[in-house]
């Protein structure tokens, strides 16, 4: 499993295009590799989206960076689910 860059504030834009290189490459080159979105989990609301416009959700990455510990219960919640689905 290869897990995505989540959101950034100030930075989504630059995420948004490493994350779509990311998805365009694991296709071309590692197609039996998993690729994890877990931080469409981290986003505020659901009014977003094109994931350049996502904002960070501050309940779950206070620094709009870091996970705190709901969030990377949220972010093991979203892995293994992506276990089991590819188990």
């Amino acid at each position: 499993i290869v897990e995505e860059i989540f959101p950034r504030a100030n930075l989504q834009q630059k995420v948004a295009e490493a994350n779509e290189m990311i998805r365009t490459r694991m296709k071309s080159r590692l197609p039996s590799v998993t690729l994890s979105r877990c931080g469409v989990h981290f986003r505020l609301g659901e009014e977003a989206e094109r994931e350049s416009d996502w904002t960070v959700d501050r309940v779950f990455m206070p620094d709009a960076l870091h996970p705190n510990g709901a969030g990377v219960k949220k972010w093991m919640d979203c892995l293994q689910q992506n276990i089991i689905l590819n188990a």
